[in-house]
């Protein structure tokens, strides 16, 4: 009796603690997006798999950004806001990593969108294979909704090489955007053990990062899913006043 007693209460234990590990930490830079966080916040909340933690790292905004994650987070399990003073979206996303618990950690744009299937899909096949990073589709769209660009693979595959991965990149690079982070999801442990993170520097910091991951990365799952809503044209954002600097620096780099 006294057995099935203590082996119930390990066993119950045991499920209590697997439900209690974050599996995938979403960091969040957010610079004067007050305007957009009650939409991001509904968003994360339509996920369908919920084993996650949201991380969002106020970068000094000048509006009302902190209040109303404050607001928007104030009665929500696993969301925490860290405020620091405006030194760009590669510091945030550094820290974010820094206090990142997941055993995944996925970088989201506050002005953009997920599939509410994203964390499921994404999270089930990179188990399964067993990868570091997976990479899916996305669609660009103007501030009307329009879809102006897709980026996407046809198919799934599973590169267990460093060299496969390089060949793959080289059949398909006009095929999806491989220097962004928020079409990727990545194993933190990984990001520790090569010391990984964005350089400090003011513009193509997302292509430098991943451009140093992809010299290390050996296991890669593509996803044949379109999962992500990029906007552009955002009034007021980085990426739409210096979108022209930015595209010849990444083109460079």
């Amino acid at each position: 009796f006294f057995v099935t007693v203590i082996l119930s209460i390990l066993r119950i234990k045991g499920e209590t603690d697997t439900l209690s590990k974050i599996e995938t930490s979403i960091i969040i830079p957010c610079y004067n997006v007050e305007d957009y966080i009650a939409s991001v916040v509904n968003n994360l909340q339509e996920q369908t798999y919920q084993n996650f933690e949201v991380i969002f790292i106020n970068d000094g905004s000048t509006d009302r950004t902190k209040d109303q994650i404050e607001t928007r987070i104030n009665n929500l399990t696993n969301y925490s806001i860290y405020t620091t003073k405006n030194r760009g979206a590669a510091n945030a996303r550094n820290l974010g990593i820094k206090k990142a618990v997941g055993e995944y950690i996925y970088f989201f744009d506050a002005d953009d969108k997920i599939d509410p299937f994203l964390l499921e899909k994404v999270l089930r096949q990179i188990k399964t294979d067993g990868a570091d990073m997976l990479i899916f589709g996305y669609y660009a769209k103007n501030t009307k909704g329009r879809i102006v660009y897709q980026g996407s693979y046809r198919d799934k595959e599973f590169l267990n090489s460093n060299e496969t991965f390089f060949s793959f990149i080289n059949a398909h690079f006009y095929e999806n955007n491989l220097l962004s982070p928020w079409n990727k999801l990545y194993r933190r442990q990984f990001l520790k053990e090569k010391g990984l993170y964005f350089p400090p520097v003011s513009s193509s910091e997302d292509a430098l990062f991943n451009l140093e991951l992809f010299n290390h990365v050996q296991k890669v799952s593509i996803s044949d899913e379109i999962l992500y809503e990029y906007t552009v044209g955002r009034k007021g954002s980085l990426q739409n006043d210096q979108s022209n600097k930015k595209f010849k620096e990444d083109y460079e780099v």
